[in-house]
């Protein structure tokens, strides 16, 4: 409906209940709480066919809220998985760093002795196998990556 038409209606609303309140006080003897009440509720209906088109508005603003806050709650979620990802590489990333320090300090320390003693060696191919998880995480293609370096080593 028009909003000028729906002003009309809310104000001839509460102009009707204040005659009617007004004849049957004077007219009819009733009390003054009924007097009251017929006044109070229709100005109430009055204000409501007024105000509806806010209250129209108002309502379609209180949906839009809703579906924003529930979008804000799966963002807060989708940031505290990316925030649980993060943690979870930032410790991947202190593991690979203190593996990799570890090895090259053992490659450095062994650099002139030969052959390297079996356990600094094993030691070594351990943190490098560690590393070549963290570098190629499909367990094929880092079989495929390893043996690639092992015939490079070879082929002298």
């Amino acid at each position: 409906m028009n909003k000028t038409i729906l002003n009309i209606i809310g104000l001839f609303v509460i102009f009707v209940g204040l005659l009617i309140s007004l004849f049957l006080f004077i007219f009819k003897n009733i009390s003054e709480f009924r007097f009251a009440s017929i006044v109070v509720l229709s100005s109430a209906v009055g204000f409501l066919i007024y105000k509806i088109d806010e209250i129209v508005e108002f309502k379609t603003s209180w949906i839009e809220l809703k579906t924003i806050r529930k979008e804000v709650y799966a963002k807060a979620e989708e940031v505290k998985e990316l925030s649980e990802e993060l943690n979870k590489d930032k410790e991947e990333l202190r593991e690979a760093t203190r593996v990799f320090v570890e090895s090259f300090y053992l490659t450095l320390q062994t650099r002139n002795i030969f052959p390297i003693p079996d356990k600094i060696a094993h030691e070594i191919e351990k943190n490098l196998n560690i590393l070549a998880s963290f570098s190629v995480n499909d367990e094929k293609k880092r079989n495929q990556w390893v043996s690639n370096i092992h015939n490079l080593l070879n082929s002298k």
